[in-house]
């Protein structure tokens, strides 16, 4: 059995783009795979079940679970070569150059790739806009503080009676469900939800603050544009709009 391995990648949207390059892989190799994740993950409730409904692993395991001798195989990292990148996400695609050329493997990046997410006997407030805002430290201790949270409920540009506000303390099953089958376009900020929600090919939009405009790209040198290369499909259906010029 072929052990994956992403030690490190503890942000969930980061890390998701992992699961294009993982299912191209898997169509090669033909068997489901040992996923070994990052102990931080474990922050995000049901990380395991969402990555087991993917149909690829036989098992996902933290770090923590396996003991060290045990932890080798396919490393997953995002440092490859640019070239050929195409309408992926360029931190997607960077991972797949990393391992179909560090480990000289022949497979293909799934293009086609959309998350896996069971239908469930919920609540899918249909009537309402899904709205997907940036967690606060006071939920996650080590959220990047050098962002903002909470930017779409602050900002007062929805309707509180008109949408939903995601609950991360949630599972993931439920509320990537909530995303998936809410006939509405799912409204969210630069944040891990968002990276999900094109995972699904979701009609996403995107909304952004001024720090994006300057406080942002003076920390770590991404535009809005850079961003968007990085994070998401070119050919799919997330927007990023700047908050004041967004009308629901």
């Amino acid at each position: 059995m072929l052990n994956l391995v992403s030690p490190i990648m503890h942000n969930l949207g980061d890390f998701s783009h992992c699961l294009p390059v993982i299912s191209g892989l898997y169509k090669v190799v033909g068997e489901k795979m040992h996923f070994i994740i990052c102990d931080k993950l474990e922050r995000f409730n049901g990380i395991k079940d969402l990555l087991m409904a993917q149909g690829m692993f036989s098992q996902v395991s933290f770090v923590k679970e396996i003991p060290a001798t045990d932890i080798r195989g396919i490393l997953i990292d995002h440092i490859g070569s640019e070239d050929g990148c195409g309408d992926r996400p360029l931190a997607s695609h960077k991972m797949y150059t990393y391992i179909r050329d560090t480990y000289k493997l022949k497979f293909e990046y799934d293009d086609e790739f959309e998350m896996i997410v069971p239908k469930l006997d919920i609540d899918y407030f249909e009537k309402k806009f899904l709205v997907g805002d940036r967690w606060a430290a006071t939920d996650a201790p080590d959220v990047d503080t050098r962002k903002g949270s909470n930017i779409i409920e602050s900002s007062g540009v929805l309707d509180a009676n008109r949408v939903h506000y995601l609950d991360y303390s949630k599972d993931l099953i439920y509320n990537c469900s909530l995303i998936k089958y809410n006939p509405n376009p799912f409204i969210t900020t630069i944040t891990g939800v968002a990276i999900l929600a094109d995972m699904m090919n979701k009609e996403v939009v995107v909304l952004w603050n001024d720090e994006y405009k300057t406080q942002w790209p003076s920390i770590s040198g991404e535009t809005i544009d850079k961003i968007y290369e990085l994070h998401h499909f070119k050919n799919r259906k997330t927007k990023m709009i700047f908050i004041d010029d967004f009308r629901l």
